[in-house]
């Protein structure tokens, strides 16, 4: 099963903005009007009144997490011991399988595409909602 995230970088002049990353699930996305809602805000300092910004959002489509939660949280209900063994067993987590070519320090392009995009001034500050372009 597909799982998507959503991601918001707000641009103006020289500052850069995230949200934090928004899985979509039935709690923050209304299937009747399509919308999100993220956590938090967004605070501009030091604008000119003649400003430009620019709210883009970006998804990424995922595999739904396959791991249940005992094991991707290392919890073993049958162990009574308080101390770790020395020996570790071989780890049940998946690990991709595609490694970069370049090495683990190479710089990697986003997987995250761009969904949409807003422009906005002073005029459209006291807006609460914007359809994005580019969908």
């Amino acid at each position: 099963e597909k799982c998507h995230h959503f991601l918001c970088l707000l641009r103006c002049q020289e500052q850069v903005m995230a949200t934090p990353v928004l899985a979509a699930n039935s709690y923050n996305v209304q299937r009747s009007t399509m919308w999100l809602m993220f956590p938090g805000s967004l605070r501009l300092e030091g604008l000119y009144a003649d400003f430009m910004a620019t709210l883009e959002v970006y998804c990424i489509e995922t595999q739904k997490e396959v791991l249940p939660h005992d094991v991707k949280y290392h919890i073993n209900k049958d162990k009574k011991r308080l101390t770790p063994k020395k020996l570790k067993s071989e780890s049940k987590l998946v690990m991709p399988v595609i490694q970069s070519p370049a090495g683990p320090s190479a710089v990697r392009t986003s997987s995250f595409s761009m969904a949409g995009y807003i422009v906005f001034s002073l005029k459209e500050v006291s807006r609460t909602q914007f359809t994005l372009n580019k969908v």
